[in-house]
């Protein structure tokens, strides 16, 4: 079998090379790749690859692919080579850019989903799925944290039954959403006039912690307002 990894999450990924090298004892060939616009300390001398430009060659030289990226598989490659994703979100309630924040705005579900990847984008067929608690004063940082160390534990049990084809799966439900990356521009720029809940207002906050925060708003003076919340449960 020949496996490429394609996956961008540097824990993930540092995680599942070595489940591999632990759990794998047959030949497998296994290549590991970073999507091109990957450009951080994590990914220093890691190989990267352009699935749109690449994807015939990858067609002649793998079986699989394991994803955990942003780029759209071509549906030649979906049709040729079976393509597993990981996704940080709850399908089909949350398909497209960062699920997790759009699903914390939108009182959604959070969790992870496994799925067979198609030609439509997180539309495959569903392997697993798993719900993770969603606190009032967590940020999508902080459930990101959850569902890597879930999925995680799912890929320590279950990595050779993914890589041979033994799961069932199912076809998502008629419920799809999807959030691109206009509508996630739109969510960050907030504006003052909107009429929220407090809560409506925290969820949103929360929802726009990444690796920094995505929120802000403009002021009279045309000036960018960068807004962060901080929230800590107290400990007794």
């Amino acid at each position: 079998m020949r496996l490429l990894v394609l996956i961008d999450d540097p824990i993930i990924r540092n995680v599942f090379q070595k489940i591999i090298k632990d759990k794998i004892k047959t030949d497998i060939n296994v290549d590991y790749r970073v999507s091109y616009y990957e450009k951080t300390e994590e990914t220093k001398g890691l190989k990267s690859i352009n699935i749109k430009k690449e994807y015939k060659n990858i067609i002649k030289n793998y079986d699989l692919i394991f994803s955990l990226c942003s780029q759209i598989f071509p549906k030649d490659l979906v049709d040729n080579v079976r393509c597993i994703n990981f996704h940080f979100g709850i399908l089909p309630y949350a398909c497209g850019v960062v699920p997790i924040t759009f699903s914390i705005a939108n009182n959604i579900p959070t969790g992870f989903t496994i799925h067979l990847m198609n030609n439509k984008i997180d539309g495959g067929d569903i392997i697993y799925q798993e719900q993770i608690k969603n606190d009032i004063y967590e940020t999508a940082k902080d459930i990101e944290i959850k569902c890597q160390k879930k999925l995680i534990e799912y890929l320590d049990k279950n990595i050779l039954n993914l890589l041979f084809g033994n799961y069932s799966s199912h076809k998502q439900s008629d419920n799809r959403k999807y959030f691109s990356v206009k509508d996630f521009k739109r969510l960050c720029n907030i504006d003052l006039n909107e009429k929220l809940t407090l809560l409506e207002f925290i969820n949103k906050l929360r929802a726009l912690q990444l690796k920094k925060s995505e929120a802000y708003f403009i002021s009279d003076n045309n000036e960018k307002i960068n807004i962060s919340i901080s929230m800590k449960k107290e400990t007794k």
